[in-house]
């Protein structure tokens, strides 16, 4: 029931929408603040890796585009780099923040930009050794980024899944990928508390050898680990 229940968590805050095309407009239109894992890994140690959580602004802008600022919730401008169609903003965007969009000349006045966000975001995972439930250092590193990401995003829930590969029985894979996400939860939880988040959700399952791509009796590294996806709480 749990990992349906993740998998059904779609938290889509939609902006306003138009339904024909913005040259009929002469004020920007679609405008959205995306909320996303990054494609580069903070940290990647060998089979151990955490992505970014980053936020991009979209807008679909008339013929003859004005210039333009985003504010945050203390009506501080945003810092926007452009990304291919989109631009990607600087700051940290919690998925409960407001963001507002400005022309600069005034005439159309302030408008607020809803978040958008698909998810769970799956933001990686941590290895263990052959018949490990012992977190390594490095791990250990993934972890405590993936807690800063949490903090920064507002994306205080975590559902962690604890794997191992096909090598050993699957009653005896069952009780080790339990032991591998407990290590994790608990490592995880006390990364939240050193980054002052006060009331995650966690929740954990231990699926052993049921999504390993490994062959049965083969022992592949890639299998052992545990995944971690965020979503929002509340």
């Amino acid at each position: 029931m749990k990992k349906l229940m993740i998998i059904a968590i779609t938290i889509l805050l939609t902006n306003y929408g138009f339904g024909a095309s913005a040259r009929e407009y002469s004020f920007p239109t679609q405008m959205k603040v995306s909320i996303e894992r990054g494609n580069d890994p903070i940290i990647k140690s060998g089979s151990n890796v955490v992505y970014p959580i980053l936020s991009y602004f979209s807008v679909v802008m008339p013929p003859e585009p004005a210039e333009f600022n985003l504010y945050g919730v203390e009506n501080e401008p945003l810092t926007l780099t452009a990304a291919g169609s989109r631009y990607l903003i600087e700051e940290h965007i919690s998925i409960g923040d407001e963001i507002f969009f400005a022309v600069l000349d005034g005439e159309n006045g302030i408008k607020p930009i809803r978040t958008v966000l698909s998810g769970p975001i799956q933001i990686g995972h941590v290895h263990f050794a052959a018949g490990s439930a012992n977190l390594s250092r490095a791990a250990k590193e993934v972890l405590r980024q993936i807690a800063v990401e949490m903090k920064f995003s507002g994306l205080f829930g975590a559902y962690l899944v604890g794997q191992t590969d096909r090598s050993g029985s699957e009653t005896a894979n069952i009780a080790l990928s339990q032991r591998r996400v407990a290590a994790a939860e608990k490592f995880l939880a006390a990364a939240l508390s050193d980054n002052q988040v006060s009331s995650p959700e966690l929740m954990t399952e231990a699926m052993g050898e049921y999504l390993a791509g490994g062959k049965d009796g083969i022992a592949n590294e890639f299998d052992r680990k545990v995944t971690v996806l965020l979503y929002p709480v509340g």
